[in-house]
């Protein structure tokens, strides 16, 4: 039988919340009770993927949980700084990392956790391509250079998709050791999509960008011939 202590506290907190997430303030003890009692594996599995928190505990105590891709995104999002809980979920074969078009890398991209990427990189069945590239976007939108840098030695990654995006989306964010690492490579256009980069780049006041994109030869002839047309 588990003592619950602090039991009280946390129904009182309820009772002021009187929400949902007014369970986030029970005690540990008492949400594994929760969990105990409901017994059925879905129905935790179900509510643990509501809450930070209750995912966190059914985690750290190896409680039984129906292992899915969205198992995993959401562990993603919680623990990308700490792959422990992560390598029990990655090591479950029955989870495939690239259901929902590789969607577990394109969310690790976001992070910035080299480990974890590379975790996923090593499975053979995580293709970091998919959806147009979108995993070298989001991690040039999210600043991430050394994920970018470890995408980019995949040969079949292409900075240069989307026309370009994934140097538009560092341009926008104003990482500017990002947009030097993608325009050292052949396959990225610095003028796509009506010179978008050093558009976006400009609107948000990234100096060093806009000086940077102006010694392209590209973006140059674009901008001259913009000066032209008018």
């Amino acid at each position: 039988m588990i003592e619950l202590k602090g039991a009280v506290s946390g129904v009182n907190c309820i009772e002021k919340q009187g929400a949902f997430s007014a369970i986030e303030y029970l005690p540990d003890e008492m949400i594994v009770h929760i969990f105990q009692y409901i017994g059925n594996r879905t129905d935790v599995h179900s509510l643990v993927l509501t809450s930070k928190r209750f995912y966190a505990i059914a985690i750290d105590l190896h409680f039984p949980l129906i292992h899915t891709i969205e198992s995993l995104l959401y562990a993603i999002k919680i623990y990308c700084k700490n792959p422990l809980p992560l390598d029990r979920l990655m090591a479950d074969k029955a989870i495939d990392p690239s259901e929902q078009g590789n969607s577990a890398i394109r969310e690790a991209a976001k992070t910035g956790s080299l480990p974890l990427v590379k975790r996923l990189l090593e499975d053979g069945r995580v293709s970091p391509w998919d959806v147009d590239n979108e995993a070298i976007v989001n991690a040039s939108a999210a600043g991430n250079l050394d994920v970018v840098e470890l995408l980019l030695a995949h040969s079949n990654v292409n900075p240069g998709a989307r026309a370009s995006t994934a140097l538009v989306e560092a341009a926008r964010g104003g990482h500017l050791e990002i947009v030097r690492l993608l325009l050292a490579d052949d396959r990225v256009s610095p003028a796509a999509n009506l010179n978008q980069a050093y558009m976006v780049a400009e609107q948000n006041e990234h100096e060093e960008i806009v000086a940077l994109l102006s010694q392209c030869r590209s973006v140059q002839e674009f901008l001259d011939w913009q000066t032209t047309d008018l």
